[in-house]
């Protein structure tokens, strides 16, 4: 089901969610006609969710009412064209009346927008058989109860959803980019008891189940308040799912009573929470072409940190500066980032562009990280040579009015500190906006090779000149397409983030190991650093006068893990 907030007042986002926990829980007990209200319902107060009408569409279908299903289904088609789930959907009714031809239409469309919709893959070629039969349906068109909405059930066992009936999750403390409200959301749509809490408000303003604002209460009341959450909490649920290096306490004390209690534990880990600055200023010097000694992953404090985790941590989740853990991709809703949405904040924002100028976005939450002096620099060199660019600098800005820039942009610059995209690049994606970036090859492996613009300041230049002159060309509406589909196929929530989740919990809970690689590089170093080891990486940066081309001072660094320059 859809995950997106039809209206800022949280009255009716609330009645929104309950209509949409309604119409599931009358789809499980194959109460039709009950959750088609339900979902029209919701409709009323969010009526731009094409996921609703492929939902009623699907609905109608199983109650073989297949000219109400059509009716809706090209409505979800009408309302978002790259909304591959409609079409498959359609291609279903159109086999059950014996249309062929227009059934092959409609699955070519769907594979065209959605290469990896395994399901539209095989009906095409039981569509395409030599004989002249109507294709046989898949199995799930004979049993009752699925909603297809980007595939979030499919791609779910059905086991693993009664394994953990019954279960309480939480999602805590540290909300990222909106990943543990938007992660318990969909966690509900399945039918599980996912509550998220977030410790801290900000600027951003995404927003969980419950926001405690402790950094907004005098430290007396802020510690009276985490005490009472976190005493209730570690009664109250099974799975932990902690964000951002941080548990219900600040010195980790309640791990070991979570332990000693048989509570699942889970860290995800998403940035500055994994891997030291100097990281960011290596992959920043590697961009401008520099070959720095590689420093430490992480600083002795993190270093200390993570052992705490290791050692209690049923689960770590995260990429390459971990002890140990399970990758799973930066994820997104794509639903959010659909192109209806797009052309929705395009109108909202009555932004008149240029037809003659190319629109270079680049909208970094922290500048120093994403290298965004760099980029800003060479961009203004850009423009001052001549090139017809507008530069959209994105920053300070609430999410919902960043989005309304974000939709007029040609093209996004996301980063060049941390040697691949973040979750902006992603989304972008979603919304045909080619992601230029500073790819390194290590990242490339890991995440499959996605399709963007890798960028680095030797050929800046010519990346940027390329992009002007191939703006509106087929060869730039092809790469907008594969990458679109990539970033859907590889990070879409529903088939991607929710189901990993849910297969990690459910193991879990019968009491099975959840299979993790062992980082022996994380282990190295750490004995490096207990040895009195130390990097070069300062030295080099120092004496070659990195910082200073980077645009930044120079910060303070552990003595202990760096050799200082030769001149200090």
């Amino acid at each position: 089901m859809s995950g997106k907030k039809p209206h800022e007042n949280t009255t009716i986002e609330q009645t929104y969610q309950g209509f949409l926990r309604q119409a599931q829980q009358a789809i499980n007990r194959d109460d039709m006609d009950e959750a088609i209200g339900c979902f029209t319902e919701a409709l009323r107060l969010s009526p731009s969710d094409a996921s609703l009408y492929n939902n009623i569409g699907v609905l109608f279908y199983k109650k073989h009412e297949y000219d109400a299903s059509e009716s809706h289904l090209r409505k979800a088609i009408e309302m978002d064209s790259e909304y591959a789930d409609p079409l498959y959907n359609l291609a279903r009714i159109q086999i059950r009346r014996d249309n062929r031809g227009s059934a092959l239409t409609s699955l070519e469309r769907c594979i065209a927008v959605q290469p990896e919709h395994i399901r539209a893959k095989g009906l095409l070629e039981r569509v395409r058989g030599k004989d002249n039969k109507t294709p046989s349906l898949p199995e799930e068109d004979r049993t009752p109860g699925v909603i297809d909405d980007s595939l979030l059930w499919s791609h779910t066992d059905g086991e693993d959803l009664r394994v953990l009936d019954g279960l309480k999750i939480l999602h805590c403390p540290f909300e990222i980019a909106g990943n543990m409200g938007c992660t318990a959301r969909f966690l509900r749509a399945l039918g599980l008891d996912a509550t998220s809490v977030n410790y801290y408000s900000s600027w951003l303003k995404y927003r969980c189940d419950v926001d405690l604002k402790l950094n907004e209460l005098a430290e007396g009341e802020a510690r009276k308040v985490l005490g009472r959450f976190a005493e209730e909490a570690i009664e109250t649920y099974d799975i932990f799912h902690f964000h951002f290096n941080r548990s219900l306490y600040s010195d980790f004390r309640d791990l070991e009573i979570l332990k000693k209690k048989g509570k699942k534990i889970l860290f995800s880990f998403w940035g500055i929470d994994m891997r030291s600055p100097e990281w960011y200023f290596y992959n920043q010097a590697r961009f401008l072409g520099h070959h720095p000694p590689k420093p430490y992953f992480l600083n002795a404090e993190l270093y200390r940190i993570h052992k705490i985790i290791h050692q209690y941590a049923d689960v770590m989740i995260g990429p390459v500066c971990i002890p140990r853990g399970v990758f799973v991709s930066g994820i997104a809703d794509f639903k959010e980032w659909s192109l209806d949405r797009k052309r929705h904040y395009q109108n909202k924002s009555g932004f008149r562009k240029n037809p003659e100028k190319t629109y270079i976005l680049h909208a970094p939450t922290v500048s120093w990280k994403k290298g965004s002096g760099m980029i800003v620099r060479l961009l203004e060199a850009c423009k001052s040579e001549g090139m017809p660019i507008e530069i959209l600098y994105v920053s300070g800005v609430e999410p919902e009015k960043a989005k309304e820039i974000y939709a007029n942009a040609d093209f996004a610059i996301d980063q060049v500190g941390n040697g691949t995209f973040s979750t902006f690049g992603l989304e972008m994606m979603g919304w045909n906006i080619p992601v230029l970036t500073y790819q390194n090859a290590l990242w490339d492996r890991i995440r499959d090779y996605p399709p963007v613009i890798k960028i680095t300041k030797q050929n800046f230049k010519d990346q940027i000149r390329r992009c002007v002159e191939l703006k509106d060309s087929s060869e730039m509406s092809e790469f907008r397409g594969r990458a679109r589909s990539w970033a859907i196929s590889h990070t879409e929530y529903r088939t991607k983030g929710i189901p990993e989740y849910v297969r990690m919990y459910a193991a879990l809970a019968r009491g099975e190991e959840v299979p993790q690689l062992v980082n022996k590089r994380w282990f190295e170093q750490e004995i490096r650093m207990q040895n009195g080891e130390k990097s070069g990486f300062y030295r080099y940066m120092l004496d070659n006068r990195v910082f200073d081309e980077i645009g930044i001072e120079v910060s303070d660094f552990d003595e202990k893990l760096y050799v200082p320059s030769t001149g200090g």
